[in-house]
């Protein structure tokens, strides 16, 4: 048996700020790039390293970005919400519960909207960010 699922019922949502953080979900989503984590490596190559061979040590963790598409409305609350999140010079906690209830939540500095507008086909926008701090990923 398999483990694929799809994402359908997936929620990206965003915290408010307060103790406890109370989440909202942000407008209708049809595709999110959830973040991944990646780890820099360090080259450690000396005079001695054996054979001539390169050798590293593992650096910081990275918890990587996000990208979520929404339906756009320009005159919509989650399009203004996008835009004073990019305006907002601090982190803003997001997050993100799966269709079987995990959720990921993160810190993360609002970095890119960008509306989509064909002529033919229905307006998106892509809201990005990157991720500050250790995430939590709970089951």
């Amino acid at each position: 048996m398999s483990d694929a699922q799809i994402g359908f019922d997936t929620k990206f949502e965003r915290g408010n700020g307060a103790d406890p953080e109370v989440f909202a979900e942000l407008g209708e989503v049809i595709n999110l790039s959830a973040p991944g984590i990646s780890r820099e490596t360090k080259d450690a190559t000396h005079f001695q390293s054996p054979e001539k061979w390169r050798e590293f040590i593992k650096g910081l963790l990275d918890a990587g970005e996000f990208s979520v598409e929404i339906h756009f409305d320009p005159d919509g609350p989650t399009a203004a919400q996008m835009m004073a999140d990019i305006i907002e010079d601090g982190p803003i906690t997001y997050r993100i519960t799966f269709p079987d209830g995990t959720e990921w939540t993160f810190s993360a500095l609002a970095t890119g909207f960008e509306p989509g507008v064909p002529m033919d086909d229905k307006m998106t926008a892509t809201f990005t960010g990157k991720l500050t701090g250790k995430p939590a990923f709970v089951d």
